[in-house]
């Protein structure tokens, strides 16, 4: 018998408020296994993902998840950002940016801003974010 997806989206919550992850990830894996329709298991179990470093598996399930496929528009803000997310930690900018399409330009500039600070051009990084608070 399988859990509801509140109780499973539960217990990773608490797990991953503990910093649990693994634990979190294994709750919400089994949320998206046991309820393949609901998007917030599979977006919690990229964050987890993202959490322990592991950006591949993150970017796996924000592109196969059928509850995913496309986002549904509560969550398309919230899965632009962590495929942004995990693409930058695959250390692959462009599709990080590319990501984000579809998000207001000042969000755009924000990531641009970080990415220039990351990189070590604090200098475009400020011109970046003074662009986006215009």
């Amino acid at each position: 018998m399988t859990r509801s997806v509140h109780a499973a989206l539960c217990d990773g919550l608490d797990e991953a408020a503990r910093g649990l992850w693994p634990s979190a990830a294994e709750s919400f894996a089994e949320a998206c296994r046991d309820h393949p329709d609901d998007a917030r298991p599979a977006l919690a179990l990229a964050i987890c993902h993202l959490k322990m470093g592991q950006p591949t598996q993150a970017v796996m399930v924000l592109e196969s998840h059928r509850a995913l496929r496309p986002p549904p528009s509560i969550f398309a803000r919230r899965h632009q950002w962590l495929c942004a997310a995990a693409r930058y930690a695959l250390d692959d900018p462009a599709a990080a940016a590319r990501a984000l399409t579809g998000l207001p330009w000042r969000r755009h500039l924000q990531f641009e801003a970080h990415l220039k600070m990351d990189e070590g051009d604090l200098h475009g990084g400020v011109m970046a974010l003074l662009s986006a608070f215009r």
